[in-house]
């Protein structure tokens, strides 16, 4: 990142929080090295609802049970109903630098320094199309799925875990979607279990 920062020339670099101990020691390394060139590097809240310090115990430390915390999040979250807002990403399109010459080229898995593996073999959808699809499968499946996820025959799981890992699928239009259920009646109580564990 900071090898490319310095090839385009950007003023700085903008991405989202992660949480993981060899993600934090990732972004440190970056924000360092990219602080030697006189580049600032900026990270935002993305990938949950609320993080760190967002949600306290009442006396303003982390929580050390999970219900209690699940409660707390539940309410804040019904006191802010913008945290699962939608953000249209047409809206901001014209804010972004236009891409000219070679950087509007895909660059490959090699060239970003991964290897290739047997992803597509695995039949998993990708993307986030794939991401989209699972969602809209999973939707008929959520009233059931309290007790159907308990069993590795049935297709219980919304299988969303990994598109939540990587960011294909947005957190707050799952929560968003699944709140309007459980609001209008719909959703079961697999609904109920659902939410508590994207809260998790």
């Amino acid at each position: 990142i900071p090898r490319l920062a310095a090839e385009l020339g950007v003023d700085a670099v903008f991405a989202n929080h992660d949480y993981e101990p060899d993600a934090i020691a990732r972004d440190a390394a970056v924000a360092g090295a990219l602080a030697a060139d006189a580049r600032p590097f900026f990270t935002f809240k993305d990938q949950v609802i609320f993080e760190k310090s967002e949600v306290l115990s009442q006396s303003g430390t982390p929580f050390t049970v999970y219900t209690p915390y699940k409660n707390a999040w539940l309410k804040r979250m019904l006191a802010q109903p913008d945290c699962v807002a939608a953000y249209p990403v047409e809206a901001l399109a014209a804010k972004l630098a236009p891409a000219t010459g070679e950087t509007t080229a895909t660059l490959s898995l090699e060239q970003l320094g991964f290897e290739r593996t047997n992803l597509s073999t695995l039949a998993i959808p990708a993307g986030m199309s794939g991401g989209a699809r699972l969602f809209d499968d999973f939707l008929p499946r959520l009233a059931s799925y309290g007790s159907a996820r308990n069993y590795p025959a049935c297709k219980g799981p919304s299988y969303l875990s990994l598109h939540l890992r990587f960011g294909t699928v947005s957190i707050r239009h799952l929560v968003r979607t699944v709140s309007e259920l459980s609001a209008r009646g719909q959703g079961g109580e697999g609904a109920a279990v659902w939410l508590s564990e994207l809260i998790w």
